[in-house]
């Protein structure tokens, strides 16, 4: 439906039956590499595509995007696209700051709002200026950003410590409240000294990360929970008393806040065996779990 760039990597989204048959297929992208890594519907059924693209690019017919991609080469800003269910171009946008930033996480509220779980490496504004609800931190943060079914800027924020942290994961309540999960390498509070539900490791790797905020980008509460080792939330969502499903990796065994034990043990070493952990919607333990060989399992 629209061409490949001709350099590098491009989008690509491809619709199939439910039956597995061929419908479309379509790409977008600019000099260098775009990549997709978070796909939602909305009500209607259009589609949004989220990722990160390197340099700008035009859809068809020459239509720019709603926000400009960052003018800096070779590092990456956030990209987000919204094609009609026929594969048909609506808009495209870009934001983020002069050094990495990626979508990695993408969900809707009940009002087709868009909220994106985003990997930045520097700070950044808003179209008019708009500085973000909570200030970068330093190295790689969790970043959220809101916008609108339009494609219109309402939000953005960051949370993280001095070292390194990441979003991977999103996902939403009845409310618009926001659950991220990612990793952080070191502990760190909210805008106003709230403490963690659950401490930090205080390992030399990351623990697994989840962070609440309501539908306006305030803070709502944190909890960290791993091992001495690697540990990640790399995906999340809820049922539908909204309690929360994290599912991820970790490095080495780790116990509840309590104490509690998991339901399956870490296989032995400290190679990465599977994790699921449930907490409430208030961020409260209930369970957790591991599966995994002695050797690498993700």
């Amino acid at each position: 439906m629209h061409a490949h760039s001709g350099s590098e990597c491009d989008l690509v989204v491809l619709k199939l039956s439910n039956a597995g048959s061929y419908l479309w297929h379509t790409f977008y992208g600019g000099q260098y590499f775009d990549q997709c890594s978070s796909m939602s519907l909305d009500s209607a059924g259009n589609i949004i595509v989220a990722g990160a693209s390197q340099t700008t690019w035009d859809g068809p017919g020459g239509q720019g995007p709603l926000h400009p991609h960052t003018p800096i080469t070779y590092d990456t800003d956030m990209v987000v696209l919204k094609l009609n269910s026929a594969g048909g171009y609506l808009w495209h946008t870009f934001y983020g700051g002069t050094g990495y930033d990626m979508v990695n996480g993408l969900v809707l509220d009940a009002n087709n709002n868009l909220y994106l779980a985003v990997y930045s490496s520097n700070t950044w504004n808003g179209p008019a200026g708009q500085a973000p609800l909570h200030a970068y931190s330093n190295a790689t943060d969790i970043a959220a950003l809101k916008l609108s079914s339009a494609g219109s800027y309402l939000w953005h924020t960051f949370y993280g410590a001095t070292s390194n942290d990441a979003a991977y994961c999103i996902t939403a309540d009845s409310s618009g409240n926001v659950y991220i999960g990612g990793s952080s390498e070191n502990s760190w509070n909210g805008p106003t000294g709230q403490a963690p539900l659950n401490a930090h490791s205080t390992g030399t790797n990351s623990d697994m990360t989840i962070l609440k905020l309501s539908n306006a980008g305030d803070y709502l509460w944190h909890a960290f929970y791993g091992s001495t080792e690697t540990d990640t939330a790399m995906s999340i969502t809820t049922d539908r008393s909204w309690n929360l499903y994290i599912g991820g990796f970790s490095g080495n065994n780790w116990s509840g806040p309590n104490g509690q034990a998991p339901f399956n043990a870490h296989s032995s070493g400290v190679n990465l065996d599977i994790i699921a952990l449930n907490l409430s919607s208030a961020g409260a333990y209930g369970w957790h779990t591991f599966y995994g060989s002695t050797n690498m399992d993700l």
